[in-house]
């Protein structure tokens, strides 16, 4: 997304105007992600943050509207408005791709298919794709000398953003391997270390160590 040459005020309108629809269809359908559950507790914020973002692109178009300014200072504006508007498209994909992740019929758990959909994208927490857009949104409103009522929403969503527990920690979920090389029974357990069964007779396994106990001679 370019910024069109002599400022073409139609060419501005239609590209923060497509911005602003694209955003709030993504916000739409993280609308009812409370009712999914199970999921980790910033995918939620998700849900609760995306309108206010979208209330800001769609008060871009008109915030320079009113700007009457030299017009190197009102290009600058208009540049990094079309800016923002630009990562807002590139993020409403993220922010799909996570929810068709998290919504799809599966038996892999939904935090795992987060995590397997964040990792496709980058692997940047949702989290700290929202701080930055809203970091990025508070930055624009100051300069475009927005509404301060949407600009300390803004503030208000960071700050409850900043708060929100990671999202995507690490995975301790290590495999357990599992060896037999002679006869007898295996047994298995669900605890940690690896379980190697390597004679008939009895086996005894703990964190960290294993105990045979041979079998007793055949008659």
């Amino acid at each position: 997304m370019k910024v069109p040459p002599d400022g073409n005020n139609i060419q501005i309108t239609r590209m923060l105007s497509t911005a602003a629809s694209v955003f709030k269809q993504t916000a739409d359908s993280w609308a009812t992600i409370q009712q999914v559950t199970g999921l980790p507790e910033a995918l939620y914020g998700v849900g609760k943050t995306l309108p206010i973002l979208t209330e800001f692109l769609k008060s871009l178009e008109p915030s320079l509207k009113i700007n009457e300014e030299e017009k190197e200072a009102k290009e600058k504006k208009i540049a990094a408005a079309v800016q923002f508007a630009k990562l807002s498209e590139q993020q409403a994909q993220y922010f799909d791709a996570i929810l068709d992740a998290i919504t799809a019929e599966s038996q892999i758990p939904k935090a795992k298919r987060y995590r397997i959909a964040a990792v496709k994208r980058g692997g940047e927490p949702v989290e700290a794709i929202l701080k930055e857009m809203l970091q990025q949104a508070i930055d624009l409103a100051t300069t475009l000398s927005a509404d301060e009522k949407l600009k300390s929403s803004l503030q208000a969503a960071f700050d409850e953003v900043a708060e929100l527990k990671p999202s995507l920690e690490e995975d301790d979920g290590a495999p357990v391997a599992i060896n037999n090389w002679g006869d007898g029974v295996q047994l298995y357990h669900a605890g940690e270390g690896h379980q190697n069964h390597c004679t008939g007779g009895s086996q005894y396994n703990g964190n960290g160590y294993t105990f045979h106990a041979a079998s007793p001679p055949k008659g």
